[in-house]
Order: structure tokens, then C-alpha cells, then sequence
């Protein structure tokens, strides 16, 4: 098993944790992101993963998947690909294709974390298009 994901199964329960740079970072779980993320999948993107005619189509959408980013494990809210990007099937809990879409959903205690942290390494990694998304 990949170290990094080591790291990340051995945080405490409530607990969510990512690998920032090689370091381990753990945040609370609040589970009305985790709501909040599922419900902004089934219905405001159910269109982009539909294969029914007139709907746009074409994406896989995960919640909170585990992408391995270099020396980093970033576990966003949700995460998209263009369907040709992403199998189907996967042996793996670590997805090592750079998604072509994500959303953090951004809280008091995440704010920061998502801002300075993760965003950079987005954009470094040549992430496009990433939604984050405070909900008060």
C-alpha cells in the first residue's frame, strides 16, 4: 500500500485528512458538506453525467475521491472527469488522472486550507476549472 494513503487510513474517525506537500493535514468531518456535495451531484450535475438525449452528458462525477497529486493527496468535495479521461472501473483508491473539474466546499475551519493550500497545487498539477463553494 502507497504510503501517503497510509497516512490517510490511519486518521482518527471524524476525522478527514489529505496530504498537503508530503505533510498530513486533518480537518473535521461535517457531514452536511458531505449532504450538501451529494445533493449538488444527483441534482445540479445529473445533466453532465446523463446519457439521455438533450442532456450534455459525458462525465463522471465522485465524491470525495482521493487524488495523488505528486507528494500530495487532495480529497476535494467532488471531482469530475470527461468520461474518456476517467475508466470505469477502477482497482485503486488513489486516482492518479488530474480531474478535469473540481469542487471544496469551504467552511470556517477549511477556508484557508483550500485557499492557500490546495489551490496551488491544483494549479499546479494544471487543474482548469475549480469551484469552491461556501455555504452559510
Amino acid at each position: 500500500m502507497n504510503n501517503k494513503l497510509r497516512k490517510l487510513l490511519d486518521v482518527p474517525e471524524g476525522t478527514a485528512g489529505e496530504i498537503i506537500d508530503g505533510e498530513l493535514v486533518t480537518t473535521p468531518v461535517l457531514e452536511w458538506k458531505r449532504h450538501l456535495a451529494a445533493g449538488m451531484r444527483d441534482i445540479l450535475l445529473a445533466p453532465y453525467s446523463s446519457k439521455k438525449p438533450g442532456d450534455p452528458g459525458g462525465w463522471r462525477f465522485l465524491l470525495e475521491p482521493k487524488l495523488d497529486l505528486g507528494d500530495s493527496i487532495l480529497v476535494p468535495n467532488l471531482a469530475g472527469w470527461k468520461e474518456d479521461r476517467l475508466p470505469a472501473e477502477r482497482e485503486v483508491d488513489l486516482i492518479d488522472v488530474v480531474p478535469d473539474w473540481t469542487c471544496d466546499i469551504i467552511s470556517v475551519d477549511t477556508a484557508m486550507l483550500v485557499m492557500n493550500s490546495k489551490l496551488p497545487i491544483y494549479a499546479r498539477h494544471g487543474l482548469l476549472h475549480v469551484w469552491v463553494f461556501s455555504y452559510r
